[in-house]
């Protein structure tokens, strides 16, 4: 019996479509070696107010580029 799975990136709030993209997998995996990006959904969520839909960030400083999940 072959298994599905998927290996993703961490995410702070994944987006809606990031359920919907791995819900079909008996598996999901992520992995805490890859490099970690600034600016993408990774620190970010879009979340909706009363008036408008606003975006939390979560800071992350480090004076390493390129430094893995494991290590932020």
């Amino acid at each position: 019996k072959m298994t599905s799975a998927a290996l993703s990136e961490l995410m702070y709030l994944p987006p809606i479509e990031f359920f919907v993209a791995v819900s079909g997998f008996e598996r999901l995996a992520f992995d805490p070696s890859a490099p970690y990006q600034k600016q993408t959904y990774r620190n970010r969520a879009r979340i909706l107010l009363a008036n408008k839909v606003d975006t939390l960030t979560v800071p992350v400083h480090s004076g390493r580029k390129k430094m893995p999940y494991k290590d932020m």
